[in-house]
């Protein structure tokens, strides 16, 4: 059954277009990845179906009663309400319900009442409608969830404003899964969560039974977990019925085949035209007004055709670090240092050794104290030393600028040491253009934020990057490009990342901070999970696709067929060729004359229809 319908939707916001013409469907029970370079309007699509924001025209039609959660990622109006609060706010009339049982439960108390049968009753009738709508599993469900998303019971008593981005982001996670809607919204889930979590979460969409509509960048994720993948791009939003990995295989072949017929009709309208101008020109030279039809017949059958747009494919971005010359073979050297906030214990007496070319990925839960051993690091407290030649580059996961009313480009040019000849180009190759240079920090997205700072680090130049979370607000194009660029790092590399595709493809070092010590895998993601018995399944679901299956001995013959065609188009078209020569020798010869024309007559005809049938077959085998 149809939950979600958009058809033909627009959104501007003031007169920046967002959203143009936009339609897709939900249906019930589905499992949906919503993907799309930042600022494509994702966010916006969520915000419309959940009537949070209105669209500037086209239709959005809801199932009637449609129960729809959305992880929203504005909190103001919850700040002075406790966590606890929070997660119970979706059962309001439960809670309702359940204060009246209470108050029923205390009637019956008196045996004496003389309306004590009815009061009997009327608790019984309220028990069975609390347990019908499952008042009874609402703590169950919450504990559940909260020990999933590792929201301890110290959290719930505290004021929402208290909260960490990333406890906030957890707590209404939790809030939206726990209400349990028939449409369930999530916008990047896996942001702020550890590994551990985002597994737990993996199994609860999974298993859930009724309809997701989720965006994510977490390749992982999104393969694990949906059936179909909306991509939002120019053309609107294009339909892949598989996973993420049988989305990045479909879309390459979808390229290759749309880029074979546009080079296809590329091709025949060049020949269209080459005919065009030889029927013009054998008009001209024999005074036939027939060959003239024939051009401007042929002109309107071009005119006519369905133009095929030449494919688009995402703009490379290519950028080289700067590497500072060469570090010492030890480029940081951390021995028995511990570190105790408060009263929690984070880590004791480790030791690590990172050497130059490593790429070493730091993994362990929120809380274990991963920022704080990278931050420990970059002070070089006591018990860490750092190499010599070292030129350090760090990107802070709050990616954190000293002045938020800057524009990007002052910030750039002030922080950067590139050149002012240079900047525009050196921004372009992080996508930002124009229109973007005299943005506000402040009115930055996450992503946005991200790109800057990688571009200064990476025109500033650098032998040691130190990263942490670096792919949280990155869409996943420049999720690719960033892992393409980093692979090819000769540097030394340290980051903390949850990302456990960036983690398989960039580490070749894996350190686990987990009961407060260091645990060493010497290689991959992968490598680590083999070492810790856990798996990770890739599964690429197979496409129904509909496809023309040709008999492979008739295809072979069209072409033979094609091949002589084409030989015998040359033929005549050298015979129309010796004709005219031999017409233009013979204008004194009335009686040769009228042969020679009548000749060629008769082989441009032959030429017309041998045109048709090769364009026939050339349609048939493309």
């Amino acid at each position: 059954m149809l939950q979600v319908t958009m058809d033909k939707i627009t959104k501007y916001y003031g007169s920046n277009l967002i959203l143009d013409d936009i339609s897709l469907r939900i249906i019930e029970g589905e499992k949906i990845g919503l993907i799309g370079k930042n600022g494509s309007g994702k966010s916006t699509i969520f915000k419309i179906i959940s009537k949070i924001e209105d669209y500037s025209s086209g239709n959005l039609t809801l199932q009637k009663n449609l129960k729809i959660g959305y992880l929203i990622q504005d909190f103001t109006n919850f700040l002075e309400k406790n966590v606890n609060e929070v997660l119970y706010s979706g059962f309001d009339n439960l809670l309702a319900l359940e204060k009246k049982i209470n108050n029923s439960l205390k009637l019956i108390e008196d045996y004496t009442s003389s309306t004590y049968n009815e009061d009997l009753i009327h608790y019984g009738k309220l028990q069975e409608e609390f347990e019908s709508q499952g008042g009874y599993e609402i703590d169950e469900k919450i504990k559940k969830i909260k020990l999933g998303l590792k929201i301890p019971d110290e959290f719930l008593e505290k004021k929402i404003s208290e909260l960490s981005g990333g406890e906030k982001n957890r707590v209404f996670l939790a809030k939206a899964l726990v209400d349990e809607p028939d449409l369930l919204l999530l916008d990047e889930p896996t942001n702020h969560l550890d590994l551990n979590s985002i597994k737990w979460l993996e199994e609860f969409v999974k298993g859930y039974k009724k309809s997701i509509f989720l965006i994510s960048h977490d390749r992982y994720f999104l393969d694990n977990t949906i059936d179909k993948i909306y991509e939002l791009n120019h053309r609107g939003v294009e339909i892949f019925n598989g996973n993420y990995s049988y989305y990045v295989v479909e879309k390459e072949r979808r390229y290759l085949k749309e880029l074979e017929l546009f080079l296809a009709q590329e091709k025949k309208i060049k020949q269209m035209e080459d005919a065009i101008r030889r029927f013009r020109h054998w008009g001209s030279n024999g005074d036939n007004e027939s060959m003239f039809i024939k051009a401007e017949n042929m002109r309107k059958r071009i005119e006519k055709m369905e133009k095929i747009d030449k494919p688009k494919i995402e703009r490379n971005i290519s950028f080289d670090f700067d590497n500072q010359g060469r570090s010492g073979k030890r480029v940081i050297k951390i021995e028995k240092i511990s570190k105790k906030i408060n009263d929690k214990q984070l880590f004791k007496n480790i030791s690590l050794d990172l050497y130059l070319g490593e790429k070493l990925g730091i993994i362990g839960s929120n809380g274990s104290g991963k920022s704080t051993l990278l931050k420990m690091i970059l002070d070089e407290a006591e018990g860490v030393t750092l190499g010599s030649n070292l030129k350090v580059a760090y990107l802070d996961q709050n990616l954190t600028f000293v002045d938020y009313q800057s524009t990007l480009i002052d910030v750039f040019r002030n922080e950067s040491i590139v050149k002012e000849s240079d900047l525009h180009r050196s921004l372009a190759k992080f996508h930002f253009y124009k229109d973007d240079l005299n943005k506000k920090i402040e009115s930055l997205s996450g992503g946005e934020k991200a790109r800057l700072k990688l571009a200064i680090m990476i025109n500033n130049g650098f032998n040691l990057l130190i990263l942490d979370e670096p792919t949280n607000h990155l869409d996943l194009h420049f999720k690719e490009v960033l892992e393409e660029t980093l692979d090819s790092f000769s540097g030394t590399l340290l980051f903390i990342s949850h990302d456990r595709y960036f983690l398989n493809k960039i580490a070749n070092r894996i350190v686990e901070l987990k009961d407060q010590t260091l645990y060493d895998y010497p290689g991959n993601f992968n490598y680590y999970l083999d070492q810790t018995s856990e798996v990770i399944v890739e599964v690429i679901k197979k496409d129904k696709v509909d496809t023309r299956i040709r008999d492979n001995q008739k295809e072979k013959n069209d072409q033979r067929r094609l091949k002589k065609l084409k030989d015998l188009e040359i033929k005549i078209l050298k015979t129309i060729d010796d004709l005219e020569i031999d017409i233009s020798l013979n204008q004194d010869d009335y009686s040769k004359l009228g042969n020679l024309i009548e000749e060629k007559e008769k082989n441009e005809i032959d030429y017309e229809i041998l045109l048709e049938e090769m364009f026939e077959l050339e349609e048939l085998l493309s």
